[in-house]
C-alpha cells in the first residue's frame, strides 16, 4: 500500500534506552493513536523498555539492537548502531512511516537515518537539554 492510499498517517517513534526518553515517547504514541495515527515504537532491548511498553495500547513495538556508548566499547556501540539502522530500514521498507520522531538517547539516531532514507519527515524531541 502506498502512503497516499493509507487512511491514517504512520508515525515511528524512537524512544528507548532510559525512562526519560521512553515514557514521553509512549505518551506521544498514545495521543497519536487517539487521533487516528498508526504508531510504531522503536525501543532498546533493555528490560525497562520491554516492561514499560506492555502498557502501551494500540501501538506496534519493534526492538532495535541498540547499544549505549557508555557500555564501554566504541566497537559495540558502532556495531549496535549499524544493526539498529539495518533493522529500522527493513521495518520501514515493509511499512514506511510518514514521519519519525526521535525522543533522544542512543536508540534515536539509527531509526531517524533510516526514516530519512524512506523519505519520511523527521523530528527530534530532546527533553534533557
Amino acid at each position: 500500500m502506498t502512503r497516499a492510499a493509507q487512511t491514517s498517517p504512520h508515525v515511528a517513534i524512537a524512544c528507548g534506552g532510559t525512562g526519560g526518553h521512553l515514557f514521553p515517547g509512549v505518551a506521544v504514541a498514545e495521543e497519536l493513536v487517539q487521533r487516528g495515527c498508526k504508531v510504531t515504537l522503536l525501543i532498546s532491548p533493555k528490560e525497562v523498555d520491554q516492561q514499560a511498553v506492555k502498557s502501551a495500547r494500540g501501538v506496534a513495538v519493534a526492538t532495535l539492537p541498540a547499544v549505549a556508548l557508555q557500555s564501554g566499547s566504541r566497537l559495540a556501540f558502532a556495531l549496535g548502531f549499524w544493526r539498529s539502522w539495518r533493522a529500522a530500514r527493513k521495518l520501514f521498507r515493509a511499512s514506511p512511516p510518514d514521519a519519525a520522531l526521535a525522543m533522544g538517547g542512543f536508540t534515536s539516531a539509527p531509526p531517524v537515518l533510516a526514516a530519512r532514507r524512506a523519505d519520511a519527515k523527521t523530528f527530534l524531541h530532546e527533553s534533557n537539554t
